[in-house]
Order: C-alpha cells, then sequence, then structure tokens
C-alpha cells in the first residue's frame, strides 16, 4: 500500500472502528438473533473459542441484564463492560435483539500499518457474509463506551456517550485523544477532538472541532492547529462528504521565506519600492491563515474541493469561485479549475482563471495597479501556460517611478518571454516597443517618445532613437545612429550624436562621433569623441574635439 493510501484506508477503518465500538456491547448478542439465556450465551462463547465471564443478573422474554463482562483473556480482555441491558422482542418465528443499553465499556484493539484493524476475539463475532457493512436497525444507549486503539502512530482513545437508534436516529458525543503521529510527509502533535455524532438513514453526521498543538508537513510548521469538520459518511463508511475549516495561529513555511526572497529581484532598480511591500504582505500571511472548503471522498475519484477560500490576519483573502474544483486522486495527477480572487494583506487585488494538473496548467489574470509610494506599476492581462518546459508569460506593464536619479512617466513596454524550469527570464522576442510620456532628470524634461530597444543577456540597444525635450526652459533635440547601454555596469555608449539647444536663432548644435558615460547616483560623467559644433553669440568653433564631460 503506498503512503498516500495508507492515511486514506486508515480514516476509513477508524470510521468502521467507531461503528463497531458503537455496538461492541452488543457483539455476540446480536448475532445470535434469538432469547437471550445464559446457556445460548456460553455456546456462542465455546462455538466460537473465546474466552468470556459475566453476570446474568435479570432475564425475562424481553429484557436481560449482563454485570462484570469481560470477554478474551482475562488478564489483558478485549472487551470489558460494567454491565449491559438488552431488550428482545419475542415472536413465533424467535427472537431479536431491538435495544442495548450499557455502561462503562471498554474495547481494546490495534491497527496494522495497512490500516486493517483488530480487535482480538471480538473479531470471532464478526460478520463475515461478504455483504457490504452497515450499521444494525438497533437501539443503544451509551454512557461511558471506551475505545483504546493501538496503532503504527502511537496510541487513541475514544468515547462515545449517546441513544438512539444506530440506524436511524442515534445522538451522541464521541471523544478522541490521539498520540503524535507522522501521516505521509507530516508530523502532526498530539490531538483532541469533541465531535456531535448523529445517526440519519443510516448515515453517521460528525461536527465539531480536531486539534492539535503543531503539524509540520515538509518543512511547514503551523502551531495551535484547528479542524472544524462538518462530514458525512455514507452507510458502508467507504464515502465522505461534507465542509473542512482548518486554521493556524502561525506558520513558519520555506515557501514563505523563498516567495519573499524572490522579492529582492526587485532591489536596487525602480521596482525596488514594490519589491519591498510584497516581501512585507507575504511574510505577515505567516501570523496566522484559515482555509475552508466543501469537500467529498470516494474510493474510485479521491478527494474533491469545492470552492476553497483562504485568510490571514494580515487581511489577505483569497476565493476561488466559477465553480472552482481540487482533484486529488487516489492515484495520479492533481487537477484543478476555477477563478481564484485575492486582495487585502498589502497585496493588489487580482484575479485568476486557472486550469489543469500541477504539471500542465494555463488561464490568464488581471492585476489592479501595483502601488507603493511614488510608484505605479500597471499590467495588461496577463496570460500564461505551464509545462515541462517552464512558465509562458504575456503581458505588457506601464510604469511610474523613480529611475536613474529622475521620474519617468508613462514608461509602456510589452514582457513576453518563459521563466524556465530551473528559474531565468528568456524574452520572446529580443527586441520591444518602448514609450514613455515624460522623463525627468534634475533639470532635464524628456517628452513623449516612442522607440524600440533590443536587450541581450544584460546589454540594452536602441536604434536610431530620436528625442525632443527641454533642459530648464530651452528646447533640447537629440539623435543617434545607435545606443548602447549595460543594466550590469550602467555604463552607455552613443554613436553618430546630433544635438540642439535653445530656441531657432539661438541654438547650439552639436555632433560627435561617439560618446561615453556611466550613471553614477544623480551624476552622469563619461568622455566624447570628434565634437564638432557652434555656440551662438559666440566666436567659438568646434572642431573634432575629444575629451570628458559630465552632467
Amino acid at each position: 500500500m503506498t503512503e498516500s493510501a495508507a492515511p486514506k484506508k486508515r480514516f476509513r477503518n477508524i470510521a468502521l472502528g467507531i461503528g463497531l465500538f458503537s455496538t461492541v456491547a452488543v457483539i455476540g448478542l446480536y448475532g445470535l438473533r434469538r432469547p437471550i439465556a445464559e446457556h445460548y450465551i456460553d455456546e456462542a462463547l465455546k462455538a466460537r473459542g473465546v474466552a468470556g465471564n459475566y453476570q446474568l443478573t435479570q432475564i425475562d422474554p424481553n429484557h436481560q441484564r449482563l454485570e462484570h463482562v469481560v470477554i478474551g483473556d482475562p488478564v489483558h480482555p478485549d472487551l470489558t463492560a460494567d454491565w449491559v441491558e438488552t431488550e428482545t422482542n419475542v415472536g413465533f418465528g424467535g427472537g431479536s435483539l431491538v435495544g442495548v443499553k450499557a455502561s462503562g465499556v471498554l474495547v481494546r484493539g490495534t491497527m496494522d500499518k495497512d490500516g486493517a484493524m483488530h480487535f482480538g476475539a471480538l473479531d470471532k463475532f464478526r460478520a463475515n457474509d461478504g455483504k457490504p457493512f452497515s450499521l444494525p436497525d438497533l437501539g443503544l444507549d451509551l454512557a461511558d463506551a471506551q475505545l483504546i486503539l493501538q496503532t503504527p502512530y502511537g496510541k487513541e482513545h475514544a468515547r462515545l456517550d449517546g441513544k438512539g437508534n444506530l440506524a436511524k436516529d442515534f445522538d451522541g458525543r464521541l471523544s478522541l485523544r490521539t498520540a503524535a503521529a507522522k501521516v505521509g510527509t507530516c508530523d502532526v502533535a498530539t490531538g483532541t477532538a469533541q465531535l456531535a455524532v448523529q445517526m440519519r438513514s443510516g448515515q453517521p453526521h460528525l461536527i465539531g472541532p480536531i486539534k492539535s498543538d503543531a503539524v509540520n508537513c515538509a518543512g511547514t510548521k503551523l502551531a495551535s492547529v484547528v479542524l472544524d469538520a462538518d462530514v458525512t459518511l455514507s452507510p458502508n463508511f467507504r464515502n465522505a462528504q461534507g465542509t473542512l475549516a482548518a486554521s493556524s495561529a502561525k506558520m513558519d513555511s520555506p515557501m514563505l521565506m523563498k516567495a519573499a526572497q524572490s522579492m529582492g529581484v526587485a532591489s536596487n532598480t525602480p521596482l525596488a519600492p514594490l519589491g519591498d511591500q510584497y516581501r512585507k504582505a507575504i511574510l505577515a500571511l505567516g501570523g496566522g491563515m484559515a482555509v475552508k472548503s466543501a469537500f467529498a471522498f470516494t474510493e474510485k475519484q479521491g478527494i474533491t474541493l469545492s470552492n476553497p477560500s483562504a485568510t490571514s490576519r494580515s487581511g489577505m483573502v483569497l476565493t476561488f469561485s466559477d465553480p472552482a474544483q481540487i482533484n486529488i486522486p487516489l492515484a495520479g495527477a492533481l487537477t484543478f479549475a476555477g477563478t481564484a480572487a485575492l486582495n487585502g494583506g498589502g497585496f493588489p487585488e487580482s484575479k485568476v482563471a486557472i486550469t489543469g494538473s500541477a504539471d500542465n496548467f494555463k488561464g490568464n489574470a488581471t492585476f489592479a495597479p501595483l502601488t507603493a509610494p511614488n510608484t505605479r506599476l500597471a499590467l495588461t492581462p496577463l496570460t500564461f501556460s505551464h509545462d515541462a518546459h517552464g512558465t509562458k508569460i504575456a503581458t505588457s506593464a506601464t510604469f511610474d517611478g523613480a529611475i536613474a536619479g529622475g521620474t519617468v512617466r508613462g514608461l509602456t513596454l510589452p514582457i513576453a518571454g518563459r521563466i524556465g524550469a530551473s528559474g531565468g527570464f528568456t524574452m520572446a522576442r529580443p527586441c520591444l516597443p518602448i514609450a514613455l510620456d515624460s522623463l525627468t532628470l534634475n533639470s532635464f524634461a524628456l517628452g513623449k517618445t516612442a522607440t524600440s530597444a533590443c536587450l541581450k543577456g544584460k546589454d540594452l540597444s536602441i536604434a536610431a532613437p530620436r528625442f525632443a525635450g527641454k533642459i530648464g526652459t530651452a528646447p533640447f533635440g537629440f539623435a543617434a545612429m545607435d545606443v548602447r547601454y549595460s543594466l550590469a555596469s550602467k555604463a552607455f555608449t552613443l554613436s553618430k550624436v546630433a544635438t540642439s539647444f535653445g530656441s531657432s536663432g539661438h541654438q547650439t548644435k552639436l555632433s560627435a562621433d561617439a560618446i561615453s558615460g556611466t550613471l553614477t547616483g544623480g551624476a552622469i560623467a563619461g568622455k566624447y569623441a570628434n565634437i564638432s559644433g557652434r555656440l551662438p553669440n559666440v566666436p567659438l568653433a568646434l572642431d573634432h574635439s575629444s575629451g570628458t564631460w559630465r552632467f
């Protein structure tokens, strides 16, 4: 049996054990289906090779009472009960058991590594007719009925109090205490549960909280975990449906740390304010989280989660709709489909529609503008797809904020490419159209501009750019054959440059074979080669001049 299947079988068999536990007081008695008398009980025990002791203190055709009941090895009995009272219905065809009342019942059992449950001598009373398991049409009144189950995960203890017909209208309280356990890849600390138990039309209905001090799954540590369950089991205990709501007071997750650290890619870039803001929002998720989902479990299809949701103490809210389903089969890949909406907690309002599996999915997303102090990034609807080769994305970004010691507005460029399976981003096309509304660097202001830029590694090049703006109040013009800029070193070179400065009739015109420089903080400095030009109202002409410059 696989690790993933074992916990599911364990769940089903525990449910089966609860059903068996609920009827332990009548094991053997219910199977006789005739008036109970002492010699019948003795014969039933002897026929099965089971040791048993009891005192039959009351007997008549419709009512019997047994006290000090012990079944199994007297030193380590499999069942004990302070007393058991039975109600029978006697007719011409014989007798049948219709009700049991018991107090101080204790059953001991074991669960093997495959999830099968064993109850010692009581196993000899189990029906072996091949029919599907179902609870009997039997009235039951239990007080302080307990089950101690030794499992590969540790010792588990249950107590059931309640009364009613097991197949129709039983109502009770089920208390559970579980030992620390390892389930799949998860380490679960000791746990407790207080569940209301209702039997309706042969279907057990369990409602209540299940608590554990800590859960550790693959390095993700959850503290003070509470699982609120509202679960209905099928009559044969093999299928289940309902809602589950889980919460944790604290979450320490390597995935959160990795996601927060990934925001560091924006450091020392114009997107740094956004990176810092979302790093804090991601880390704040560790302060507490609650998730909720409807679910259904079947032996053939596994688990299906419907319209799950999540909220954090930081204010983040994540909901799924349209409708949304996550399918977790007993074998094979997890699949999902639906629309997720995210907002609050420092995150932008977002909506993501997605379908596929963990290995192969596609979808689209819309985001409200990402904002931070003096910074804004707006994305057009984003499309994405993922396979073994990585994740393809396509969108267009418009940025307002600080850049190179100045301010840019309306800087727009398309983003299309692939995030590789091992990280890194490869652009779908090396050259992209770029547009901006304005760029301000101290007294220099550039107006509305459009051009095309090519990126190869960390080297940016622009062919035949033409810009127009102002320096102070004076008009400024610029044209070049080629511009190259290194994102790594912040160094640039311009070839075949022509500039103009000043109003008509008072213009300074310069041309140069090459201008190079480096951005350092708010300053730009470098060299020029073969500058030629003339200054207005100054009897000075430049011709093939070379030197250094600073702005």
